[in-house]
């Protein structure tokens, strides 16, 4: 009878070994990844409580019991990531970068070409399971008017990114270089505004009569020049030249002749053909000039019937 009672003392004693009741308790129910547990009290009917840190749900039961077969009641349960979903991308944008659509992973944005982002690049998955600000926009680039410049007008009214538009001269005006400005990517223009500049025609040194003088040393659009004579010559020509729009001097070239002078025939000659005729002579002209005691002449040859 005896060797009967320590037979069941025997089993009993490996049942409670084997449900984990070996002191009237359930064994550490552990601690969720991610997760906390309050109580460290496992005996019969004692009960555990699990959370999970800001950015995880939980999965499974909250709370256990430790039941009087030594097992604890519900599921083990385990924190996952709170899941913000897909973000989203604007219009004429691009995501650039997506490390995750989990909390505290990131998503960043990006424009096409031509267009501008208006709001934030970068968006973070909250704990509350939203995207943090809101979704950016991807708006046109539009460069701005370029300004007013002297002396030269705007060619062009569009200003949108890939367009172009030039400058052109007003009359007597020519470009420095040439100027043609193109909208980019960041809002500017490729050439700085500041460099467009224009310069007045320049007519060239208009020269001094032999005899004279000129005043005026200026000789760009609208610059007016003199000329005189000194005496006892006189001025032939124009005695004020204006340099014009296009470059040239207005008037013709002014010169200093003498005011006295006389004229003689050197020679007349006369020729006949075979029959008897006169066909042609010549007359030699010969001027000269008291003042500056010089003598000029030409030869013209005349046809006679």
């Amino acid at each position: 009878m005896k060797g009967l009672n320590f037979f069941f003392f025997l089993f009993f004693l490996l049942l409670n070994l084997h449900t984990g009741d070996t002191a009237g308790s359930c064994g550490d129910p552990g601690i969720p990844s991610h997760g906390s547990r309050e109580q460290t009290d496992f005996r019969i009917r004692s009960k555990v409580f699990f959370s999970c840190t800001e950015g995880y749900e939980m999965i499974g039961s909250a709370e256990r019991m430790c039941f009087p077969n030594g097992t604890w009641s519900g599921m083990q349960p385990f924190c996952k990531p709170i899941q913000c979903g897909n973000p989203g991308t604007p219009s004429n944008g691009r995501v650039f970068r997506l490390d995750g659509t989990t909390f505290s992973h990131s998503v960043i944005y990006s424009c096409m070409d031509g267009y501008l982002l208006s709001g934030a690049s970068t968006r973070l998955c909250l704990a509350n399971g939203t995207w943090s600000g809101i979704q950016p926009n991807c708006t046109t680039v539009t460069c701005a008017t370029p300004p007013a410049v002297s002396n030269g007008v705007l060619q062009g009214s569009d200003f949108e990114w890939g367009s172009s538009v030039s400058y052109s001269c007003s009359p007597g005006y020519e470009l420095s270089f040439p100027a043609v400005l193109t909208c980019v990517a960041n809002g500017k223009s490729t050439s700085p505004i500041v460099f467009v500049f224009f310069t007045a025609k320049f007519c060239g040194d208009p020269g001094t009569p032999a005899g004279g003088s000129r005043e005026g040393r200026s000789f760009i659009y609208q610059s007016e020049v003199t000329f005189s004579c000194s005496p006892p010559f006189l001025l032939v020509g124009a005695a004020t030249r204006l340099c014009q729009s296009d470059g040239s001097w207005s008037g013709t070239q002014p010169r200093c002749i003498g005011n006295r002078f006389e004229v003689e025939i050197m020679v007349i000659t006369f020729h006949k053909d075979k029959r008897g005729n006169v066909a042609i002579y010549s007359l030699s002209f010969f001027f000269f000039f008291k003042s500056t005691n010089s003598m000029q002449g030409d030869k013209y040859n005349l046809l006679a019937g």
